[in-house]
């Protein structure tokens, strides 16, 4: 997700600091910091925009509080933004946002729930395991933590009825879609109405058969579908599964999300996995030192492997190859368990209680000590 940092110069420094704490406590992604006695060190700072409150005769971004309504604007050509400065703290951080969308050109998806975590798992191999590693992680907060959990499926084609039933009844993605884009947004108030919901909880869009809508959608898109789903309240967990695709849409995903996992099986040809990076981070993640979470999947399958396993185990360095720990690069090992998985009506189950869920319980500790950190 991008932070934006803020340099805040105002004359009445109580009127500063709330505005800081408000602002904080609304958007998680704005970093704000007050400069209480000697402004020229905000403009040597390396910040994304300066909020004022007098207008400055310098060529940089920045957004002017004004004590007059009428002379409030957007002026996208003139790359100028005045705010009035007693609006509603809501009001203030939305023409922050949409300031910085006039300055840089990237748009910032508006988290208005503080607890809302949105988590991208991906990857650069096909066959890997991401989605059977997304849906583990999505039943381990649902089950152990009282999460309220949505998955969606970013594939080109989604997974979502691998593992949960259709309902005929429910209004599928794509009509969602159409009425969020077509004038009928009422419509997709009624979220639950388009939902389905696995054995466990966790809740997706009812699929559409055929190419995943949300691949055609344009960046704008995507974030007012993100939008809609963080503002109608319902989820504090929203869990991307962007599969091994690298394309724009699942940059823009993992830039808005509060940490990516990049799911693999062989660590071999490191080449694939730096440009998958690398793309990922081109289309969506601002920082340029990124790093995503490293999650070494189905360590052990294969028979060539089994002489090497056993020689571990004896071993006193043998804990390194399972339960959770991680490999010699950092990244975290779940252990192949062939008893955590079965098929129940077609359907495949995850047991997360079984040999895979102390791999997933590790994960969700580490990543969620990364998000709040």
């Amino acid at each position: 997700m991008d932070i934006i940092d803020i340099g805040l110069i105002v004359e009445d420094i109580e009127y500063g600091r709330a505005l800081c704490a408000a602002l904080a406590l609304n958007q998680r992604n704005l970093s704000v910091k007050l400069y209480e006695k000697n402004e020229d060190l905000a403009f040597e700072g390396a910040h994304d925009i300066i909020v004022c409150d007098r207008k400055i005769q310098r060529e940089i971004n920045y957004v002017r509080l004004s004590e007059k309504k009428a002379e409030c604007e957007q002026d996208p050509e003139e790359r100028s933004v005045v705010i009035y400065k007693y609006s509603s703290v809501k009001s203030i951080a939305a023409a922050i946002l949409d300031a910085y969308s006039i300055f840089t050109g990237r748009k910032v998806i508006s988290v208005k729930r503080a607890d809302v975590n949105i988590l991208v798992f991906c990857s650069w191999q096909g066959g890997c395991g991401c989605t059977s590693v997304s849906m583990a992680m999505a039943q381990e907060m649902k089950r152990f933590y009282g999460r309220k959990v949505l998955y969606i499926s970013l594939e080109e084609i989604e997974s979502t009825a691998l593992y949960m039933k259709n309902d005929p009844d429910k209004g599928t993605l794509s009509e969602y879609l159409y009425y969020l884009f077509y004038g009928k947004e009422k419509v997709c108030r009624n979220t639950e109405n388009f939902l389905v919901t696995d054995t466990y909880g966790i809740k997706a869009f009812c699929p559409t058969a055929g190419r995943n809508p949300l691949k055609q959608l344009k960046k704008e898109e995507f974030i007012v579908f993100m939008n809609s789903i963080i503002e109608s309240g319902i989820f504090t967990d929203i869990i991307l599964d962007a599969g091994n695709s690298a394309g724009d849409t699942a940059g823009w995903a993992c830039g808005i999300s509060q940490k990516t996992c990049v799911v693999f099986e062989e660590e071999n040809g490191n080449t694939k996995k730096d440009s998958f990076i690398k793309a990922l981070i081109s289309s969506g993640v601002k920082d340029t030192d990124y790093h995503p979470l490293m999650i070494c999947n189905k360590y052990l399958e294969k028979e060539e492997k089994e002489e090497a396993y056993e020689t571990a185990l004896t071993d006193e360095n043998a804990k390194s190859y399972i339960h959770g720990t991680e490999t010699e690069s950092g990244a975290l090992i779940l252990e192949f368990d062939p008893e955590s998985f079965e098929k129940e009506e077609g359907l495949r189950m995850i047991h997360t209680d079984r040999g895979l869920g102390a791999g997933i319980r590790q994960l969700h500790e580490k990543l969620f000590r990364l998000t709040q950190s």
